[in-house]
């Protein structure tokens, strides 16, 4: 889908996506991208620049190698919680924090974590 379609149209689609994440309005990242890429969506001019602080935007380029994808898909398979990747908190290190579900136990449905450690528990579950 992405390689079929103009830089411009997929671009405008990330953003689209961005601004909806932001918003708390996604449940599905890669679904939604697909469907903006498809449908052209666009966010709304300007609305990433009003909605997201300096501190936001120098993050966005700040995302490990590989965080973004795997990211994305532990958020479709039900892995994580998804919530805006620029507001994770990091740990010591400078690792990411994400939220691992924990469906089955008591309490707290998830575990916070390095999305590192999370990413190896994804890989060694499937």
């Amino acid at each position: 889908m992405i390689c079929s379609n103009p830089e411009d149209i997929v671009l405008e689609s990330i953003y689209a996506l961005k601004y909806a994440i932001l918003n708390n309005k996604v449940k599905n990242p890669s679904g939604f991208l697909v469907k903006a890429i498809k449908y052209r969506w666009k966010a709304p001019d300007n609305a990433l620049k009003e909605r997201m602080t300096t501190t936001q935007q120098e993050s966005e380029c700040e995302f490990p190698e590989g965080f973004e994808e795997w990211f994305l898909e532990a958020i479709d398979n039900g892995f994580i919680i998804n919530e805006s990747p620029f507001t994770l908190p990091k740990n010591i290190e400078g690792d990411l924090l994400v939220k691992v579900n924990r469906p089955n136990s008591p309490g707290i449905s998830y575990t916070q974590m390095s999305w590192i450690e999370a990413r190896k528990i994804m890989d060694s579950d499937s």
